[in-house]
């Protein structure tokens, strides 16, 4: 029996599988526990759609007593949904810590990662990251498992995204699914009692390389590059323009292929990820290949966490994220907007 598999009873048979699976797991003269070997060699479980960072209730549930303090559990709520219930030990980090404030298109950049320079149109704000992560207990070497909301969502799957951003060197895991059940019904108790990790340092070392502002898309628009792909995951009514979501010019960038965030999810209210075959023949399809850079956008820069997370675990390393994206793309009169 694999370590990968010990997860996977564990979240089946629960806490006292720990000490039983661990004993199986001594190697000769070895002594170790799961717990120290599941933080030392940072073993990964499986996932729950075959990608190695997207997990279901039952392996987090493994890995949360496996791993206990060493794993940074996040919960990407807001702080009522936090109080009204979450994981024991679980520390509140939510939507704006990540990114900043919502604004109305057209009156002002919003929903944006925090950036220096003018309009906040530089490099990621390594300070602001920095002190908030430290404040709240993390290393950029911690392992972590965030949840809360669906993949895609800024109370979701966002801060995996932003992590990756800031070259964050541990794993980061993400619940897959969406609804308390998930935790309750793979034997988690939740909690009200709000939870707190110790000060420490983060040091990012951000990937400024993979955030795209305008000058990025209007230089691929007037002279396209046949190596990069503008992958618009909006929905189709959005795409097709039929839906303007408040911005000033319905439509699309052009040159961008569609296909939308939704499309990556198994059929159902839970919103589980698709598997890697039908992601990839999704995507393949759309001609959104390993071969190119590709470069995503939404309204607000959301839903692409989900594109952007999937992407990595199917081996493509040549990612971007248009971060002003439609919002801002869609409410200037200096850019090109092409209509189905």
């Amino acid at each position: 029996m694999t370590m990968i598999d010990g997860f996977r009873m564990l979240g089946s048979l629960g806490l006292w599988a720990v000490v039983m699976y661990a004993a199986g797991c001594e190697k000769e003269g070895e002594a170790e526990t799961l717990q120290s070997r599941a933080a030392t060699e940072m073993i990964q479980p499986a996932g729950a759609a075959g990608y190695d960072p997207i997990v279901d209730a039952g392996e987090a549930y493994g890995m949360v007593r496996a791993m206990g303090d060493q794993l940074v559990v996040i919960d990407a709520r807001q702080p009522a949904d936090y109080a009204a219930g979450h994981l024991p030990g679980a520390i509140n980090l939510p939507p704006d810590v990540w990114r900043t404030p919502r604004a109305k298109p057209g009156t002002g950049p919003g929903r944006h990662f925090y950036r220096v320079g003018e309009d906040d149109r530089g490099p990621l704000d390594t300070d602001h990251y920095n002190q908030k992560l430290g404040a709240a207990g993390l290393t950029e070497t911690a392992p972590v498992l965030v949840y809360g909301n669906h993949a895609g969502k800024a109370d979701g799957s966002v801060p995996v995204m932003v992590l990756h951003l800031l070259g964050h060197r541990g794993e980061v895991y993400f619940l897959d699914g969406v609804g308390p059940h998930r935790l309750t019904d793979a034997g988690f108790a939740l909690s009200t009692t709000p939870a707190a990790r110790s000060a420490t340092a983060y040091a990012a070392t951000p990937r400024d390389e993979a955030v795209w502002d305008l000058a990025d898309v209007r230089q691929q628009v007037a002279a396209p590059d046949p190596q990069v792909v503008l992958w618009d995951t909006r929905s189709l009514d959005e795409w097709e323009g039929r839906a303007a979501r408040g911005n000033a010019a319905a439509g699309r960038i052009p040159g961008a292929v569609f296909l939308g965030f939704n499309e990556l999810f198994i059929p159902g209210p839970d919103k589980r990820v698709l598997d890697r075959a039908a992601m990839q023949s999704k995507l393949d399809e759309a001609g959104i290949t390993p071969d190119k850079t590709v470069v995503m956008y939404c309204q607000t820069a959301t839903r692409v966490a989900l594109p952007y997370q999937a992407l990595r675990e199917l081996g493509y390393d040549r990612l971007a994220i248009y971060d002003g994206s439609k919002a801002e793309y869609a409410n200037r009169d200096d850019t090109e907007i092409e209509q189905p």
